[in-house]
């Protein structure tokens, strides 16, 4: 058997054939996988929803005077003395929801650690001291 330069059995353009449909067939396989398993997650409903916006209309009204400007002593002492548990009796959120509260631009959380889950966010924007243009009130109810 002679096995001379043109007898050869795989060329260079053979292998990058068989390298390239690979690698699409791996890219289509990881593309694919987050959506096999996306039925079996829980979307959110439409009373956490309104959970959430309820709430952010609330504690902006707690925390704010006059218009959106902040009151400084009702803001502190919301963020100091008010839990998580204090927060879904007194807003009326179902005893297995967990609610979150932020004031970005101020550095304030108040409320249970959120974490992967499917969650609602209601926003609302808010000025004062601390604010530099404006700070915004963040209620993440799951």
């Amino acid at each position: 058997m002679n096995c001379g330069g043109d007898e050869r059995a795989q060329t260079t353009l053979d292998y990058a054939i068989g390298v390239g449909v690979f690698l699409l067939t791996l890219a289509f396989v990881f593309a694919l996988f987050p959506a096999v398993f996306s039925p079996f997650q829980t979307p959110v409903s439409t009373a956490e929803t309104v959970g959430a916006q309820r709430v952010a209309d609330q504690v902006q009204e707690e925390i704010t005077g006059p218009g959106v400007r902040l009151n400084t002593t009702a803001t502190t002492e919301f963020f100091s003395e008010t839990s998580a548990d204090e927060l879904r009796e007194r807003y009326g959120l179902p005893p297995f929801s967990h609610v979150n509260v932020t004031l970005h631009g101020r550095g304030e959380t108040m409320g249970h650690r959120y974490g992967d889950a499917p969650v609602v966010i209601a926003r609302r924007i808010v000025v004062g001291t601390g604010c530099d243009p404006a700070c915004e009130l963040e209620v993440r109810v799951w």
